[in-house]
């Protein structure tokens, strides 16, 4: 794509774009996101009525103004509304294997691992460890999403409040489902999971306006309380961690570059069109993916239903969104990959992962989350924050 047209799309294309279709009156849509392939420029709108004959106009007015804009041609698909889902709730029923007879746990409660709340059947994934710098004192906390560890007016059988956080949950690695799961695979009833961690704070599904930013984004992040026994084994196995140590990957990624053997943060470096990006789940474990428009646009009064009560106090009506496709044709993620972080191929963390539109994963910048984290926590503009290795 040209760089150009990248640099351009959030302030100038973008914006159009939406003028357009808020001026013709009739038409509902979901999202939309500009792509480009096979050298021709599309436009993907979702819509939950494709056939409204009021997408010939919106189209023919798109593509004006797209050459206009830009000198280049542009195809606009109309097409029936993705379907959204966090991806903690449909389950595969196997677990995930670990080394069951280790003495020490903290294999168990690292990067990509199974994390859950005490007795729910919903497994998510620790998306790493960051440890927070303010003056002479150093945190540590795990990172993952909220809804993966935040059960607030949930079980099995109650519908969801996505906007409540209710502090103090018990975190368990591996996650109850994966654990039982575990035990009957391994036909030992012995195994145990461990407590890892207390939820120390969450998003709640909140809306964020990122620093000069046109349009806000959805939070969906937690941050746990690591216990002593957690702290503990860190210190005593971090300095014995090899650089180039790597799980099992799944055999479509054999040829893939690795997960990297580091990972960092660099609030200079961001996900950006084309980027080729990582991510390691608890349930499909290391995945390459690859980063479309950096920005896709979604109707929250479209997506209401799925999200719930979404804590908006600003009353913005477009949310921005980032999106990564399949790479080689393998998905990127599955239900229970909820939490995981997303790198690039120099292991510099880009963003949290928590939701999934069909074969597109959405992402939220990383940036746009340690901005809401430090304003939850009120750690200022002069806290650190960084990730410890690999485990």
């Amino acid at each position: 794509m040209d760089p150009a047209i990248v640099s351009d799309y959030d302030k100038i294309i973008q914006p159009k774009f939406l003028a357009i279709l808020r001026s013709i009156k009739g038409l509902a849509w979901t999202s939309f996101i500009l792509d480009n392939e096979s050298h021709q420029y599309k436009l993907d709108i979702t819509t939950q009525d494709p056939s409204n004959s009021k997408w010939a106009e919106a189209s023919t007015a798109l593509q004006k103004a797209f050459l206009d804009l830009t000198h280049r041609k542009l195809r606009v698909n109309v097409v029936k509304s993705k379907t959204f889902e966090e991806m903690r709730f449909v389950v595969p029923r196997s677990p995930q294997p670990y080394d069951a007879s280790s003495k020490n746990p903290f294999a168990l409660y690292s990067l990509g691992r199974s994390i859950g709340v005490e007795q729910l059947d919903y497994p998510g994934t620790l998306g790493g460890i960051i440890t927070v710098t303010t003056g002479d004192k150093s945190r540590v906390y795990g990172l993952t999403n909220n809804h993966v560890v935040n059960i607030g007016k949930t079980t099995n059988t109650q519908p969801r409040d996505p906007t409540h956080v209710e502090t103090g949950n018990v975190i368990y690695c591996p996650n109850y489902h994966d654990l039982e799961a575990t035990k009957i695979q391994l036909k030992n009833t012995k195994l145990k999971n461990y407590k890892i961690a207390q939820l120390r704070a969450a998003s709640g599904r909140s809306l964020i306006m990122p620093a000069r930013a046109t349009y806000p984004c959805i939070v969906d992040w937690a941050l746990l309380q690591l216990n002593s026994q957690t702290l503990n084994n860190m210190l005593d196995e971090i300095p014995k961690l090899k650089a180039n140590f790597q799980l099992h990957r799944t055999p479509q990624e054999k040829e893939a570059r690795p997960f990297p053997a580091q990972i960092t943060y660099d609030p200079n470096v961001h996900l950006v069109n084309g980027m080729t990006v990582f991510k390691w789940g608890r349930t499909t474990g290391i995945t390459s993916g690859e980063v479309k428009m950096v920005r896709s646009m979604m109707n929250i009064d479209s997506v209401e239903t799925w999200k719930g009560k979404i804590h908006n106090p600003q009353r913005y009506t477009e949310v921005a969104e980032l999106v990564v496709g399949p790479r080689r044709g393998v998905p990127f993620c599955d239900s229970g990959d909820s939490g995981s972080l997303v790198v690039d191929e120099r292991g510099h963390v880009v963003g949290l992962l928590w939701a999934r539109a069909d074969d597109d994963v959405i992402v939220t910048d990383i940036r746009v989350v340690f901005e809401s984290i430090r304003e939850k926590m009120e750690w200022g503009p002069n806290a650190v924050v960084s990730f410890t290795p690999n485990f």
